[in-house]
This record gives structure tokens, C-alpha cells and sequence, in this order.
């Protein structure tokens, strides 16, 4: 709810029209009274709006000079990204059309009060936040409100001087991308005086780094077959989302991915919250590649944002990336992606063909549930995207959410029998890590996989266990055939399960353990011998080389 002192300064300030005498790109600084400083935007030369916007500190001016900077030619998504980017304080005079019900009757009761007309076009004051990608959204916070209070009363005082003397008198320049200083208001017991203050430099830019990568996916990506070049850029979407119908509504974010010659279009969940939360982007793009059954033959990124988002992934699955400027399937597949949405970013709908093409989903989905279980991956998740988008009806969103709710997952494998009959035998097992670090492990055949995978990590002196592991027994490295892997790896087999009696060892089986999926230790093992007595223990006949340290600087950042 605004304040009376606010309304009371916008009326005061729409008196003085000062957006008559100044240009949108001549700030002024104004020291508030805790000595924070807001850089202050007067807008209404130019475009059709009135308005005062307060940028608050080094944070605030830059998202002012990145509206600011010139970079060429750019697209509707940099475009608005670039819109959507200002941290700012805002009084705006606006038609009352753009006031909820309880603005307007709030902007009455004062008028009324103090006997104010409110006639014209622009004559509603208007108070809202806007924040980085979110939708500008109700002024609330006492201390902001206080904050723009104090920048229309200088805004009233500058206009007052104004009067008096010219621009160039007081010193209001204008904004420019090498200017050092601006004017600045500070204000006195007999009203403002005028001084100079620096501009703040630049901050550094830092695009959201994912904090964590999960090793479980990189696994599995690993292990799919290599297909395609695929073309790739962070975008923010047209039209916010508001949670719950609560909160300020929220620009998610989108990522297109584009196989180079096909056009084909990966169907990505956008993701809500990209600055906080990136690796809910990045994970959302992994199932998607898990769900096509594809690892990418190389990434071509359109920017530095993009490429920061992908860049461990690529560096842990090896997949090439390379930031390109020409991305020609990527260039069509937004053009279209524009085409599909107006200027508010609100879906263009062809009424004919959606009630078309709804009767002959509804017709489709309106059988017997239970013959959609086999249904492809890739186009179980187009339907779920079309209903979450919101494209298609509620009742046949619903209808589709309700269908694969019920899909059932695919048994990963089915355990080998067990034998308990089998005498108990030991394994002298040579575990080597590279040439000249190496340990001769002796070991049950009751024990399992899993505690193999342990009495390595002992004997390597590796404490933190808390890493997924798997046991690749035909010797090939990331293998679709006779592989074991951690509890946590769903659908696949699990190293606890399975004794090492049923692993066929004899006396030169060779197999590869791989700990830490991000890391990726390797360790080769060759069995030495099949020894004819109990082990109840397990021991390091031998030791060879020094254990290198588990965790060491890569020259990566996290």
C-alpha cells in the first residue's frame, strides 16, 4: 500500500513536467538520508511513459548501463532480456487501466482528500519494484518507499532550479558509457545542494554456474550412443509464471537445443529461478538427452551464458563445446518459436486448427490407458510439455498428466539366481590405478561386489565414500552389457546384490571399478588367483606405488 507522503510527491512532481526539460539519458544522483545513493532516470521525452526510476548503488546503475549499451543488432530474447534486466525503484503516471481495482480506489480517497481532479491521461501515480526477470511488481518495503520519496522530492527541487538556471549551469550531462561523474543532490536544511559523485565502475559480469553436477546423469549419459551437433542458447520466455498464484510473478528461462541438419528440437522443461538455481536447468536438459537415448557428438553455444551452464557437463562427459556466432538451425527454430507468440507473449492460437488437432488427441487419448505404456519416450514428453505449457485445454492437459501418471518403469534387469550352495572360495584380486600403483587384494567370493568396491577405496586410502561407483566385468569401459552399478543408479544392477562367486572369476579375468563419476577414477583389476580357503576378513596382501590424493586442483572453478 503507498503512502500519503507518496502520493502527495507525485502529484507534486507531475506539476513540474519535468520530463519536459530533461532526456531519459540525463541521471542525476540523489544521496539519501542513510547515504546510500540512487541514481534517478526521468522518462517521458521520448517514450510514452512518465515516470521517475531510482537505481540503488553500484547494482542498480549497472543493470542501467546494460540497458545502455549498444550491441548491435539483437533479437527479440536479447531484447527483452535487456528490458527485463533493470533493478529499480518506479513512480510512473499511468491510465488507471494499469492499476489493479485497489490502486485506483486507493489513488481516489487521496485525490478526494485533498481535492485533486484527476483528469487526463496519465494521472493515476503508480509505485512498483522492478527486480531483474521478474514482473514489476508492488512497491511494499518501508525503506524503498522512503527511498523514493526522497528522489521525487529532489526530482521537485531539481525542476524548481531549473526554472532559474540552465542544464548546463547546474551540471546535468548527459549518460555516456565513458562518463566519470554526474551531478549529484545532497540534500540541506534549506532545501538540495549540488555537488559532483563518480559513476560506479563496472561490475564483472558472472552468468550462474550450476553448484553442483549429478554424477548419477553424467553416468548415464556416458553411456548413450554419440549422435549430432547440436546448436544451443539460454533464452528468457516471453510471459511470466506466478507460483501458486502468489509471489511476484518470474521470467523463466528456456533452453533450445537444435540438431545441426535435422532442425529436430529437444523438448526441454523450462526452468523457473535460472539465476538461483541453474543446475535445475541443466538437469532438466541431461533427462532430456537420457529420454532421446542420445550423449551429443559436440555442443555449439550462442554465448558466454550458455556455455558457463554447459561447460562441466562437457568438460566430465567429453563432449566438445565452442561458443559460435553463425547457428543457422537455431536462428530458424527461434524465428519460429516468435512467430507462435505476440507481443505481450501470450500464445497466437489459430482457433480452427486447435480444436482440430484437440478432437484428434482427445479422440486418441479417450481408449483403453493401459496401450499407451509402451508409448516412446520422446513423445510421452511432447504431450506432457504441450499440457504444461498451457497450449492445450485444462481438461485435455489433465486427461494426458493423468495417463503417463500411470506409466509404469521398465524393469532395468533382472537379478542373476544365487547360489548358496557354492563352497566358499578367496580371490587374490590386483587392483591398479596406473603403472607403479597398484594393491593385491584377497577377498571372500561371499562377499559382494559392493564390498569390493569398499576394500578398494580402503586400500587406496580414499575417505570420502559418498561418490557413485560401478564394476564394468567385460572389461570395457562404460559398457551396456555386464555392469553393476550403486544402490542410487535406478533400473540398473546393484553391486550389493551380487556375490562375487557369480562373477565367473578365475585366474586372469580382467575387469574395470570406476569410482566418482564426476572425477572419474579408473582402476583396472586382474584376478592373480582363486585360492581354496575362507577369507573372513578382508586383507592388502600387497602394496605398490603411493596412493595419489582423492581430491586435487584441476585449474576448474567450481
Amino acid at each position: 500500500m503507498a503512502t500519503d507522503k507518496m502520493y502527495e510527491l507525485a502529484f507534486e512532481y507531475k506539476k513540474t513536467k519535468l520530463w519536459k526539460r530533461l532526456w531519459d539519458n540525463e541521471l542525476f544522483a540523489v544521496r539519501f538520508s542513510d547515504g546510500v545513493i540512487g541514481y534517478c532516470r526521468v522518462v517521458g521525452m521520448v517514450e510514452q511513459m512518465y515516470a521517475v526510476m531510482v537505481y540503488l548503488g553500484e547494482k542498480g546503475f549497472d543493470s542501467y548501463r546494460f540497458i545502455l549499451s549498444d550491441k548491435g543488432t539483437k533479437s527479440e530474447f536479447e531484447y527483452r532480456e535487456q528490458i527485463l534486466s533493470q533493478d529499480c525503484l518506479r513512480c510512473i503516471l499511468d491510465e488507471k487501466g494499469y492499476l489493479s481495482p485497489e490502486e485506483i480506489e486507493e489513488v481516489r480517497q487521496y485525490a478526494k482528500k485533498q481535492g485533486i481532479a484527476l483528469r487526463g491521461q496519465y494521472t493515476y501515480p503508480h509505485f512498483n519494484r522492478l527486480r531483474p526477470n521478474y514482473y514489476p511488481w508492488h512497491l511494499d518495503d518501508e525503506k524503498e518507499q522512503g527511498y523514493l520519496c526522497e528522489a521525487l522530492e529532489a526530482s521537485v527541487f531539481l525542476a524548481k532550479s531549473l526554472e532559474m538556471h540552465t542544464k548546463e549551469e547546474i551540471g546535468l550531462r548527459k549518460i555516456e558509457e565513458d562518463t566519470e561523474e554526474i551531478l549529484m543532490l545532497e540534500k540541506k536544511e534549506d532545501g538540495y545542494a549540488f555537488g559532483r559523485t563518480k559513476v560506479p565502475a563496472p561490475l564483472p559480469i558472472q552468468y550462474p554456474r550450476p553448484k553442483m553436477l549429478n554424477d548419477l546423469q553424467v553416468a548415464k549419459l556416458k553411456r548413450k550412443p554419440r549422435r549430432g551437433t547440436w546448436e544451443c542458447e539460454i533464452v528468457r520466455m516471453l510471459s511470466p509464471v506466478q507460483e501458486d498464484g502468489e509471489g511476484v510473478p518470474y521470467f523463466p528461462v528456456l533452453m533450445f537445443a537444435v540438431e545441426s541438419g535435422t532442425g529436430y528440437v529437444l523438448p526441454i522443461s523450462p526452468a523457473m529461478y535460472y539465476e538461483e538455481k541453474p543446475e535445475d536447468l541443466l538437469s532438466s536438459f541431461i533427462e532430456t538427452l537420457l529420454e532421446e537415448k542420445i550423449c551429443p557428438s559436440a555442443l555449439f553455444v550462442r554465448n558466454e551464458k550458455t556455455y558457463v551452464l554447459l561447460e562441466e557437463l562437457c568438460r566430465k562427459a567429453k563432449i566438445p563445446l565452442q561458443i559460435c556466432e553463425e547457428l543457422p538451425y537455431l536462428d530458424l527454430t527461434e524465428e519460429d518459436f516468435l512467430k507462435e507468440f505476440d507481443s505481450e507473449g501470450q500464445p497466437i492460437q489459430n482457433e480452427e486448427k486447435m480444436r482440430t488437432a484437440e478432437e484428434m488427441l482427445d479422440y486418441l487419448l479417450s481408449g483403453d490407458i493401459s496401450r499407451f505404456d509402451d508409448l516412446p519416450d520422446i513423445l510421452a514428453n511432447q504431450l506432457l510439455t504441450l499440457a504444461d505449457f498451457g497450449v492445450l485445454s485444462e481438461g485435455l492437459s489433465e486427461k494426458i498428466r493423468k495417463i503417463f501418471a500411470s506409466r509404469k518403469k521398465k524393469d532395468g534387469g533382472k537379478k542373476k539366481k544365487k547360489n548358496s550352495a557354492m563352497p566358499e572360495q578367496s580371490y587374490v584380486i590386483s587392483v591398479s590405478l596406473y603403472a607403479g600403483c597398484y594393491r593385491h587384494i584377497q577377498i571372500s567370493s561371499k562377499k559382494t561386489l559392493f564390498d569390493l568396491h569398499q576394500a578398494i577405496l580402503d586400500a587406496f586410502e580414499f575417505c570420502d565414500e559418498d561418490h557413485e561407483h560401478a564394476f564394468f566385468m567385460d572389461n570395457v569401459r562404460w559398457s551396456q552389457d555386464e555392469c553393476y552399478f550403486s544402490r542410487s543408479m535406478e533400473g540398473e544392477k546393484n553391486t550389493g546384490d551380487y556375490k562375487l562367486e557369480e562373477m565367473g572369476l578365475e585366474p586372469g579375468k580382467k575387469f574395470k571399478y570406476l569410482f566418482d563419476f564426476g572425477d572419474e577414477w579408473m582402476f583396472q583389476c586382474r584376478v592373480l588367483s582363486v585360492l581354496e580357503e575362507k577369507t573372513p576378513k578382508t586383507l592388502v596382501k600387497r602394496r605398490k606405488g603411493a596412493a595419489p590424493e582423492q581430491y586435487f586442483d584441476s585449474g576448474w572453478e567450481d
